[in-house]
C-alpha cells in the first residue's frame, strides 16, 4: 500500500486506529506539521527510525 501523505486533508492529526496496517512508512516524516499520531489497535510492532525527525509531534498513541 502506497500512501501519499502530502495529500492528506489534515496535516496535524493522523488517526489510524483499527486500521490493519503492519508498518509505518518512512515517508511519514514528510508530515512535518503532524502533532498527533494514533496507532492504537493496529498491527504495527515497530516505529521507523525517521519518527525522531518529527519534532512537532506532541502525542503518539501506540498499542
Amino acid at each position: 500500500m502506497l500512501y501519499e501523505f502530502k495529500k492528506l486533508p489534515s496535516r496535524f492529526k493522523l488517526d489510524l486506529e483499527d486500521v490493519p496496517v503492519a508498518r509505518v512508512p518512512n515517508e511519514l516524516v514528510h508530515l512535518s506539521d503532524l502533532r498527533y499520531l494514533n496507532l492504537k489497535d493496529t498491527l504495527i510492532e515497530q516505529l521507523p527510525e525517521s519518527i525522531e525527525w518529527m519534532c512537532k509531534l506532541q502525542a503518539l498513541n501506540i498499542p
